[in-house]
């Protein structure tokens, strides 16, 4: 009876804690997503650019390529450094949707975690990933990527006039 009682007061805290690990998000927080209108033929081809520009950036493509969704999300692009909050990794989300014609909006945001282990900083096994906010510069160099990979004319910006 006591081992019974015991091991029921066990189990309680073991269950929460397991009820509390699973609802934790792998996705992170809300991002701000930038946008761009592409001319393109079709949507493979368009797939295929923008898993092009994520291999050009230095981001593993691997199972994140969802054709029918027409979204693809990079593994982590992991850069580890010697010190407590300088090493980073980045995971990029490209989503495409048609809008007219040959018009297609792609829709870039690329996530970003700092490394915060301070015994082991340079060691993967033993990272302790915090979330950082969204990257804009490296998801407009993507976004750029895309653009360029297609032939659509960029906009330079210098000073904050436009430059043609």
């Amino acid at each position: 009876m006591t081992r019974t009682w015991i091991l029921g007061w066990l189990l309680v805290p073991v269950l929460c804690l397991c009820l509390l690990g699973c609802s934790s998000s792998e996705e992170g927080p809300d991002g701000e997503w930038l946008k761009a209108e592409v001319s393109v033929g079709s949507e493979n081809f368009l797939l295929l650019i923008c898993r092009n520009a994520l291999n050009d950036q230095g981001f593993p493509v691997g199972a994140g390529l969802d054709a029918d969704a027409l979204t693809i999300v990079s593994g982590w692009r992991t850069q580890l450094a010697p010190f407590r909050g300088q090493g980073m990794r980045h995971r990029a989300h490209l989503r495409c949707t048609e809008l007219e014609g040959d018009r297609w909006a792609v829709e870039v945001r690329v996530q970003s975690q700092v490394n915060m282990d301070i015994v082991r900083p340079t060691d993967l096994t033993y990272a302790e990933w915090e979330w950082r906010p969204d990257d804009q510069t490296q998801a407009r160099v993507l976004l750029a990527q895309v653009r360029s990979l297609l032939g659509e004319p960029l906009e330079l910006r210098t000073g904050g006039v436009k430059a043609n």
